[in-house]
């Protein structure tokens, strides 16, 4: 995870996941399913 993009696209998931446990109905919400939260969260933690 040392690439500039790729340190950019988990700011953005974190960033989309804690919007979501906030309420806020993230833009990207519109283009995936249901099950997105959990699989938001597994990518959280496999970043780490």
């Amino acid at each position: 995870m040392d690439k500039p993009a790729d340190v950019k696209a988990a700011a953005e998931t974190l960033r989309i996941a804690r919007e979501s446990r906030l309420g806020k109905t993230p833009d990207t919400a519109i283009q995936i399913n249901n099950n997105a939260p959990a699989r938001i969260e597994r990518v959280i933690v496999d970043a780490h």
